[in-house]
């Protein structure tokens, strides 16, 4: 037995072995990671949708009214300085 396949390298010395069985249910594993993290993806992005959503119908209800809010803080400053 060589040197090289006695501490575990391969014959181009560039590694370790892996077990068999070790490439063999890797082969299983990795879908499942791979599909797991696009699960959790998908449901990041429909989260992300739905909270765009509720924030666009929240802006189109909350508009800023500028020149009415401007006129009724006129109309406050105007009544407080009469008061005084």
């Amino acid at each position: 037995m060589r040197k090289s396949e006695k501490d575990g390298r391969n014959k181009a010395g560039s590694g370790w072995r892996a077990a068999a069985s070790f490439t063999v249910e890797a082969a299983f594993l990795m879908p499942v990671v791979i599909l797991l993290l696009v699960w959790t993806m998908h449901l990041a992005v429909r989260l992300y949708t739905r909270v765009d959503a509720e924030a666009s119908d929240l802006r189109q209800i909350e508009q800023i009214d500028a020149v009415r809010q401007f006129i009724n803080l006129e109309s406050a400053k105007d009544l407080l300085e009469a008061i005084r």
